[in-house]
């Protein structure tokens, strides 16, 4: 029978955790194909993943040379699968049991959703689970910007996305295939945040519905890029990017409004901090979120002049770089 689901596991040097993710993919009860595309490692992960292949069908491998670029990776999964439904695990995460049953289950209930995300935990590389701020409840709340403050919202919408960056990672958002192709997949020019990036447009396109009851533990390493010192400036520059991919003036003014509302919303918390405990990081930090306000009210209106029939080209359908 064919699978119902394709899990596309981006795997670079990842000896260490390759067995522990896959196993807990194939734990499922439900159909899958499990694409492990391979990027030029050189450790034993290849060797790995070809014994565990032997032993389960279900498992195959993609090998590329090496380009350091897991969005490249994950498009070779995708293109590889014809399966209705994609999801993108990476190769140190760990879904809980049952996972993939809640997620495919809310599509059942929801007809005419696009994606599905999930709650999840934060762990360290000996698996041990650890607190990372609020990060893991930031995105299970969306939120809608009011003034420069940030106000709950009903749903996760094209609105609320670009307002909070409201998703887990990629290990816990499962995509309808054909929505997925709408949209045009993975921008491979945006280098970080790229999943986020992605599904902001997906949100554009279907219904995004949270399954609180599905979980996975996603870990942290030193040197993982979402860690690494650019990773905000990573993010604001995919906030921009977002600016100039907004195929509607009225889509931009709500992800100028969002993005200036959150950072907006992050100075005072980190001010009023710095104040209080004479914590001078803490007045650091303020001051470049209040730097990044400006920012985007700059940007936003860089975004405004473009002409008509440019915007037109970079909509939804469409995945142009802003430069």
């Amino acid at each position: 029978m064919d699978a119902q689901v394709a899990v596309i596991v981006p795997a670079y040097n990842a000896a260490a955790t390759i067995i522990e993710t896959l196993s807990a993919i194939l734990a499922t009860t439900v159909e899958v194909e499990v694409l492990v595309v391979d990027d030029g490692s050189t450790d034993d992960t290849a060797v790995l993943v070809a014994e565990l292949a032997e032993v389960d069908s279900r498992l195959s491998v993609i090998d590329l040379a090496h380009t350091g670029n897991p969005t490249i990776a994950r498009m070779a999964g995708a293109q590889a699968t014809s399966a209705p439904f994609l999801t993108f695990c990476d190769a140190d995460d760990v879904w809980d049991r049952g996972f993939l049953e809640a997620m495919t289950a809310a599509f059942e209930h929801a007809h005419d959703a696009g994606l599905a995300t999930s709650s999840f935990q934060t762990i360290d590389q000996a698996g041990n689970i650890i607190d990372v701020t609020s990060y893991p409840q930031w995105v299970e709340e969306p939120m809608l910007p009011r003034r420069l403050h940030l106000v709950a919202a009903a749903v996760v919408d094209g609105r609320s996305a670009v307002t909070r960056l409201c998703f887990p990672p990629p290990a816990g958002v499962v995509i309808r295939r054909s929505v997925f192709d709408a949209a045009g997949g993975f921008d491979p020019k945006v280098h970080r945040s790229e999943d986020v990036e992605c599904w902001i447009r997906l949100a554009r396109l279907a219904r995004v519905v949270h399954v609180p009851e599905a979980r996975f533990s996603y870990r942290i390493s030193p040197g993982q890029r979402s860690q690494t010192t650019g990773r905000a400036l990573g993010t604001i520059k995919m906030r921009t990017t977002v600016l100039f991919k907004c195929p509607t003036r009225t889509e931009l003014r709500h992800a100028v409004h969002g993005g200036m509302a959150f950072y907006a919303t992050l100075a005072r918390e980190r001010l009023r901090a710095g104040f209080r405990d004479r914590s001078f990081g803490a007045l650091r930090s303020g001051l470049l979120d209040a730097g990044v306000v400006g920012w985007l009210l700059l940007a936003g209106l860089a975004a405004s002049l473009q002409k008509n029939d440019t915007r037109a080209r970079r909509s939804v359908l469409g995945n142009s770089s802003p430069h």
